[in-house]
């Protein structure tokens, strides 16, 4: 468990022991935004648990940290197995970051998972 840093030009990876840093998680996103950072956003645990956080990695300085995330409109609902992408726009000095649908929820239905979103926000 844990995070681990690889680098490919020596073909070396290094276990990151510093702490605070983000659990294990499935359905998540990772974005690219400027200044060599990348965020992590939301996802769930292994106990399908929605995970209502979002970090950012400084390769830089090798370190996570936790981030607030929210909108001029509030906050988002916690949500896995979205999309989403993060644009440069040339009238912004750092990367745009938007998120669209994914599931609220996790609950097998006949029909399939029941709580899917259908919402699109910009952070």
């Amino acid at each position: 468990k844990g995070s681990w840093l690889y680098n490919p030009d020596v073909n070396h990876r290094l276990l990151l022991l510093q702490r605070p840093q983000p659990v294990d998680r499935v359905g998540h996103s990772l974005l690219s935004l400027c200044g060599g950072k990348v965020m992590l956003f939301e996802g769930m645990d292994d106990r399908q648990t929605l995970l209502n956080n979002s970090w950012t990695f400084d390769g830089k300085t090798e370190t996570w940290s936790q981030l607030s995330v929210s909108t001029s409109f509030g906050s988002l609902a916690p949500r896995a197995f979205h999309s989403a992408v993060s644009l440069w726009q040339p009238d912004r000095p750092c990367s745009s970051v938007f998120i669209y649908g994914g599931i609220s929820g996790w609950k097998e239905t006949a029909g399939g998972v029941s709580h899917m979103l259908n919402d699109l926000w910009e952070l």
